[in-house]
């Protein structure tokens, strides 16, 4: 498999592929920690608590602010919400006797329509881009 780093660029290419023009802060997760922190307390005004221990905004601000992105387009959001759904139906194959060929990596999509192409079938992960 190739090194980390030209994976992460390979990545990053077919994601600028995808990316719909003027859109590239849509997929940035720094600006997207950043505008969580700058507009907290106007979004908190829309966000009602789940109970009274927990704060939305600030579960979001931390998920935000942890995430370390592989690549410039990589969004938390991507992870935490296919990931589990991912782990659901690996879990469900898993009993079923199927196993996949080859590890399969959840990678952000930059835009709504047709996936783009992965790595070669012989080798390395599959990349399952998936969108917001």
């Amino acid at each position: 498999m190739p090194s980390s780093d030209d994976h992460d660029r390979y990545i990053e290419y077919l994601q600028r592929q995808l990316l719909t023009p003027d859109s590239e802060e849509i997929f940035n997760a720094k600006s997207w920690a950043s505008w969580l922190q700058a507009n907290s307390s106007r979004l908190r005004l829309h966000v009602p608590a789940f109970n009274a221990d927990s704060d939305p905004v600030k579960h979001l601000e931390r998920l935000a602010t942890e995430f370390q992105p592989a690549t410039p387009f990589d969004m938390h959001q991507t992870h935490d919400i296919f990931g589990p759904l991912l782990k659901n139906v690996q879990a469900a194959a898993d009993k079923l006797g199927l196993r996949p060929v080859r590890p399969v990596q959840l990678v952000t999509s930059t835009d709504i329509s047709a996936t783009a192409c992965a790595w070669p079938t012989t080798s390395g992960d599959h990349l399952l881009f998936v969108g917001l």
